[in-house]
């Protein structure tokens, strides 16, 4: 059963290629005599032929690969002194069937040589400047030769007679010459009329479509490979690709074609794209120009171009219409409410792409090194399902952000798109704020569910800043630029348009705050809230002791003769700075004291004392607690759920006489250690930070600003 197929097409500038090879810098040399060529340390796969050279077929390489028979019109033998000063006008060489070589005659009668001047042979393909050398034969014309130029090093021949040329150049050549570093088998290379197609078999082909010239045709590295294309400028997207990458480069300056991107349909329904999805793939374009300023990366504009393979795919499935078949057929029906889409589609079955020479980007810019890489990608847009904003957090919280990546939609009306999810997107994560920490520098949709992308931000104190970018993938940001492909839903945009990439970004934000507590003359010290599941009401207890020291809290936390502050969070996230002076009777040994604790910086309104032990005592300015041995005193002030600044003058009244009736409490005792309890363990079980009794403390909430 033949592969069904989808052609990805795309419309070709050809700018001549400049990258020239010098064989003359390798090969054997004796003295001012070069040999190079595939038996002589050059290219493997051309090979110069007797009379030139001693017969080359017991090389090992020699004839591993079939002769190629499409340069006929694209390679010369061009000869010239040495220096390549002076020079002869260049030799056409015609491809001999019988044998599987080139062959021109250089006729020397007349020329004027002189003996014993060496003669530089070079086998030149196409015609960009510097050329392509594929070998090199250095030949001297003496007065009358002495054997043959089989012996290998010095080549003798009869000046004023005819020296056959003869080369045979195997299929891997041009690819060799260009450097390519992967196995010559897998490029094409031809020189083409008008409107003739060389093929990479079951891979791409390329037809030039203005003139006759040569090019090449070959993989190239993904255009999502972060090695091979670490960024944009380097022709990197990120959006999810089909089929290999094709590089074409042309030998020939102005060349333009058409290339066909085979099988995108079925590589893409393979990997679990919808039919409908796989006909909203664009074909990308990436060409690294050394005159430009900057390479670039494009999607093409649909349009059309010839096909990968001749023959029909047969019938599949119930109605006696294969994959191939109902695809047209659908897409015939829906796409005629598409306006500049559906006219930019031919059948509509190739998906395929045109590309209109532009200046400064390879095509007015005079020759240069210029390669052009194809490849199909996804088009796709993302956004933030849950929102870009996520929200005020203590330093150390993390929160996740989820990104959602979806295609465009445009098989459907444009008032009614249809977008679908699309995974396997690539995306960068990068904190651009001076805090926060990401879980990953790299996301991918799908990772999670599909569509789906997600990271964790472990959130700093201050603004965190996250940015989430696409090469090519389109964002809600940006309704005036389509950064992905030619889209009805871009302003301005038609089916011609050929776009240049952008970076989608989408920017999350949260703030951090932490809490910090100093008295004078010390460090300052980062503190967290114990955290409860109770209202700061239930958890302070007031009240649930049984008599006589139903006044006081019961908390867990109290300690005999000991005041303590803390800072407690509830389910809510609301936030009160707790105060609790001594234990009760019931619960420890009991007795009085007196605190008064003057504040500045408490918030106004709706700030206020939500406990307070006993009523009466508390206020934001002053509060003056007294007690007897049966109970506690102190209160819970909040809520604090925004940034501040309080602080504590404390007075810890002492008992200087017990025996005395007047003393400050109302029974006999005094606090004796003051404590600062952190939330670094459990609710019952936090961290003792020792405080001076003596000394103002100062509470603060920061998120930087």
């Amino acid at each position: 059963m033949k592969r069904i197929v989808l052609l990805a097409l795309v419309a070709v500038v050809f700018i001549g290629c400049q990258d020239g090879t010098s064989p003359t810098e390798g090969g054997f040399e004796t003295a001012n005599f070069v040999i190079f060529d595939g038996a002589h340390g050059g290219n493997a796969d051309v090979f110069f032929l007797p009379p030139l050279v001693p017969d080359p077929s017991g090389d090992g390489e020699f004839g591993d690969r079939e002769a190629n028979p499409d340069l006929e019109r694209g390679i010369v033998a061009r000869i010239c002194d040495t220096d390549g000063h002076n020079c002869f006008d260049d030799l056409a060489m015609e491809f001999q069937e019988v044998g599987g070589f080139y062959r021109a005659n250089w006729r020397t009668r007349g020329l004027g040589l002189a003996n014993n001047t060496v003669q530089r042979i070079t086998i030149v393909l196409g015609s960009v400047d510097p050329p392509i050398e594929l070998a090199v034969r250095d030949v001297t014309p003496v007065k009358k030769a002495k054997g043959s130029c089989k012996s290998g090093d010095t080549c003798d021949f009869n000046n004023g007679s005819t020296l056959p040329i003869k080369v045979r150049i195997e299929t891997g050549a041009g690819c060799i010459a260009l450097g390519f570093e992967g196995d010559p088998d897998d490029c094409a290379f031809a020189t083409l009329d008008k409107d003739e197609t060389v093929e990479l078999p079951g891979v791409a082909t390329a037809t030039p479509t203005n003139k006759g010239g040569t090019l090449n045709i070959q993989p190239c590295p993904d255009l999502r490979d972060d090695v091979a294309r670490p960024a944009a400028m380097d022709g990197r997207v990120d959006l999810r690709t089909f089929g290999p990458c094709i590089e074409i480069i042309p030998l020939d300056p102005d060349l333009s074609g058409i290339a066909t991107l085979c099988d995108a349909f079925g590589l893409a329904t393979a990997a679990g794209s919808s039919d409908e999805q796989a006909g909203r793939m664009t074909v990308h374009r990436f060409s690294p120009d050394a005159e430009a300023p900057e390479p670039f990366t494009v999607a093409l504009a649909h349009a059309a171009g010839p096909d990968c393979v001749s023959e029909e795919p047969p019938p599949q499935g119930g109605l006696g219409l294969n994959r191939l078949e109902r695809f047209v057929r659908f897409a015939r029906n829906t796409w005629r409410a598409v306006s500049d889409q559906v006219r930019a589609w031919i059948e509509p079955a190739p998906l395929w792409a045109k590309m209109a020479v532009r200046c400064n980007r390879g095509g007015c810019s005079g020759p240069g090194v210029f390669r052009s890489h194809y490849q199909v990608a996804l088009p796709a847009w993302m956004d933030a399902p849950n929102g870009t904003d996520l929200g005020t957090h203590l330093a150390g919280t993390v929160v996740t952000a989820k990104v959602r990546v979806r295609d465009s939609g445009e098989l459907g009306p444009t008032d009614t798109p249809a977008p679908e999810l699309v995974n396997d997107v690539r995306l960068t994560v990068t904190v651009t704020s001076p805090t926060g920490e990401v879980s990953a520098p790299e996301i991918f949709s799908g990772e999670i569910t599909d569509g789906i992308a997600q990271f964790d931000l472990t959130v700093g104190v201050g603004l965190n800043t996250i940015e989430v970018t696409g090469i090519g993938v389109g964002t809600d940001g940006l309704p005036n630029l389509n950064v992905f492909g030619p889209s009805i839903n871009a302003t301005g945009a038609t089916a011609t348009d050929s776009v240049e990439l952008a970076v989608g970004t989408l920017t999350f934000r949260a703030t951090g705050f932490q809490y910090t507590i100093e008295q004078s003359g010390l460090a300052s010290t980062v503190v967290k809230p114990l955290v409860g599941t109770q209202s700061v009401e239930d958890f302070y207890a007031y009240g649930t002791l049984s008599s006589p020291s139903n006044a006081s809290s019961n908390t867990g936390l109290e300690e005999d003769d000991t005041s303590i502050l803390f800072l407690y969070e509830d389910a809510s996230g609301n936030v009160s700075l707790v105060m609790i002076h001594d234990k009760a009777s019931g619960i420890g040994t009991g007795s009085g004291g007196k605190v008064i604790f003057g504040f500045t910086g408490v918030p106004g309104s709706p700030t206020s004392f939500r406990v307070s032990d006993d009523g009466g005592e508390t206020g934001t300015t002053t509060s003056t607690w007294q007690w007897n041995n049966d109970n506690t005193d102190g209160g819970a002030l909040g809520f604090l759920n925004a940034d501040f600044t309080i602080t504590i003058a404390p007075d810890f009244v002492p008992d200087d006489d017990p025996e005395d009736e007047d003393v400050p409490g109302l029974t006999p005792g005094d606090i004796d250690s003051w404590k600062w309890l952190t939330g670094s363990g459990t609710l019952l079980s936090p961290t003792e930070v020792p405080l001076n009794l003596t000394q103002t403390i100062t509470i603060v909430r920061s998120s930087g600003s």
